[in-house]
């Protein structure tokens, strides 16, 4: 397990502008891991949502598009 006291203590000892860019690397991680979390919702709830969508009143509804 990573201890944050190490990397808290790393990022002290860091210049200003390098401690800028370790904060938006969290932040750009940090949205990745929501991204993955939606991707992974998408495709878990797909498998489920197809039943319907291959219904062939699904077909007939949306046939003029």
């Amino acid at each position: 397990m990573v201890d944050k006291d190490q990397i808290i203590k790393e990022i002290e000892e860091l210049p200003e502008d390098l401690t800028k860019k370790v904060l938006n690397y969290i932040k750009y991680l940090k949205k990745v891991d929501k991204s993955k979390e939606s991707l992974d919702l998408v495709l878990v709830s797909e498998s489920s949502l197809k039943k319907d969508w291959l219904k062939h009143e699904e077909e007939d509804v949306w046939s003029d598009l």
